[in-house]
């Protein structure tokens, strides 16, 4: 499965992990990404190593990172999700299915633009019971 983690901060580092630990293909959408490296190494507080593992890119290219993504977790902080809801508006197909970490209300509002281009999101009541099925299905987690 192609997913992208938009938000490079310590959420979007966490699913990336996780992610790629179950082999899916994961592009970090950052805006810094000369800070990143494929390999990603989780560590205790101790800074004891408890495992490496590698994603697929790290972007501030929405295009490579949309590119056939079949899942957007968007992990922005919310004064800025209304802007990149805007900015990557023009890349979302039908298909992809959005989910907005952590969630809270007005996730449809500042989303409005991604839900217009018809993809699908964990926030809108009418799609919840559907997506949660599918992911469920797919073994995404």
């Amino acid at each position: 499965m192609k997913i992208c983690i938009a938000g490079g901060g310590n959420i979007g580092t966490a699913m990336a992990v996780e992610f790629a630990r179950k082999n899916h293909e994961v592009t970090v959408l950052t805006s810094k990404p000369a800070l990143w490296s494929r390999e990603i190494v989780a560590v205790t507080e101790d800074d004891e190593e408890l495992f490496a593992t590698k994603i697929n890119s790290a972007t501030d290219d929405i295009a490579k990172a949309f590119d056939s993504a079949d899942y957007v977790f968007v992990t922005l902080p919310s004064n800025v999700q209304r802007g990149f809801a805007e900015n990557v508006a023009p890349f979302v197909t039908s298909e992809m299915k959005f989910v907005v970490i952590p969630g809270f209300g007005g996730a449809e509002f500042l989303m409005r633009p991604v839900i217009d281009k018809g993809a699908i999101s964990l926030f809108e009541k009418n799609a919840l019971r559907c997506t949660a099925q599918k992911i469920r299905q797919s073994n995404l987690v």
